[in-house]
């Protein structure tokens, strides 16, 4: 990892939950992540560049002739990347990773890195020929030539019940691999075409399949837990998915009631100091897991967050189900076991693995790293609502001065 990875990585576990002035340790993590133009000075500056750093005019005109040399038009409004934006469009990485010639290792690097998430989706035939072109060693204008050739995809809901065999990324990635020709790739996406009316099937059945695992009213975990650790009367009575999801988060309805009671949290999770905007981006939801569920397609964000929550939820609360004897506490070895089964899950759907540079990420690998996983990702949860709770009290006493 980079000097900047180990030091988010570091502060993951430097800070504790305990600490005095906890709240604004997290506030000083959140400032500290890197912006888009951040991360973009250092590619450039690895990729050649060596002038002002400063200068966003000049590191526009290098980037210009680096997609002149390439033949590529040059997107609109370069300068502006170095003067805030947070983010640029798929498309356009895409076009940065060709200017740069950029092997697939470095650009799903430069996915992950720069635009915090999943690089090549093979399962639109869009990228799956860029996926060809940058194994191949064609130009920009070569694959442009093949997706003008090639079927269009319409994604629409994924079917678990169809009997027709689902086309799960890797196989489309083998057979990519194993084209000779781009007259074969393109007669595989003809021949397969239904198949890419779809993605994140195997995201998706990890997904229902981990969700099964919480929510069964009898047996699921989040029933167990409410026995063991909530000693509820009721434990095993039905709860709605909403109820199971702010579980999962250590949150009362009550206090989500105080903040318009609209089973959701965006009224928390806007602007709060201690959330980047990164992390609060797509950040799951009932809404976004339900539709997950139901094979509804929805976006690469979504659908990685909730895949991440879950099974730190899922592991963490069977480790503790397991020992029976009501404490949540980690023993030897379980923080590098929790990473591990999450990024198997996300390499295993085509998602890049847990990045501390990442801010949602970084979330949970502090969770990790403490001797209480389970309780400090509920904490952090509840230092959000804190910060809410207390802007709303200065607003308060404010209209009361005026």
């Amino acid at each position: 990892m980079s000097r900047y990875a180990d030091d988010m990585e570091s502060r993951s576990y430097d800070i504790r939950p305990e600490d005095d002035n906890y709240g604004e340790e997290l506030a000083e993590v959140a400032r500290l992540f890197r912006s888009f133009s951040e991360v973009m000075d250092e590619f450039l500056q690895d990729h050649g560049y060596d002038g002002d750093i400063a200068d966003a005019e000049g590191k526009a005109a290098f980037l210009k002739a680096r997609f002149r040399e390439a033949g590529i038009p040059a997107p609109r409004g370069m300068s502006s990347w170095f003067r805030g934006q947070s983010q640029v469009r798929r498309k356009t990485a895409y076009l940065i990773c060709f200017a740069f010639h950029l092997n697939v290792k470095e650009t799903e690097d430069f996915f992950r890195v720069a635009c915090l998430g999943r690089g090549f989706d093979c399962h639109y035939i869009r990228e799956a020929i860029y996926y060809y072109a940058f194994c191949s060693g064609l130009s920009f204008q070569e694959a442009q030539e093949l997706i003008r050739r090639a079927p269009e995809d319409d994604k629409g809901p994924l079917d678990f019940e169809s009997e027709e065999d689902i086309l799960y990324t890797a196989s489309i990635i083998d057979q990519i691999d194993r084209s000779r020709s781009p007259e074969e790739l393109l007669d595989f996406f003809r021949a397969n075409y239904a198949q890419f009316g779809y993605n994140n099937a195997t995201a998706y059945r990890y997904i229902r399949s981990i969700w099964d695992s919480i929510s069964r009213p009898e047996d699921g975990l989040a029933a167990r837990e409410r026995k063991l650790f909530l000693e509820e009367e009721d434990p095993y009575k039905g709860r709605s998915d909403w109820d199971i999801y702010l579980q999962i988060l250590g949150i009362h309805a009550d206090r989500t009631d105080a903040f318009g009671g609209d089973r959701s949290l965006k009224k928390i999770l806007k602007n709060n100091a201690i959330l980047h905007p990164m992390a609060e981006e797509a950040f799951p939801d009932r809404e976004g897991i339900n539709r997950m569920l139901r094979g509804v397609h929805v976006s690469h964000e979504k659908v990685r967050k909730a895949m991440i929550l879950l099974t730190f939820y899922q592991f963490w609360v069977t480790r503790a189900l397991a020992k029976g004897d009501g404490i949540y506490a980690a023993e030897g070895g379980d923080a590098d076991r929790c990473q591990a089964e999450i990024d198997r899950y996300l390499v295993d759907s085509g998602y890049p693995e847990l990045y501390p540079g990442n801010p949602y990420d970084w979330i949970f690998l502090h969770g990790i790293q403490d001797d209480y996983p389970l309780p400090t990702l509920r904490g952090f949860m509840n230092e959000l609502f804190l910060v809410k709770q207390e802007e709303a009290a200065q607003s308060q006493i404010q209209s009361l001065e005026q």
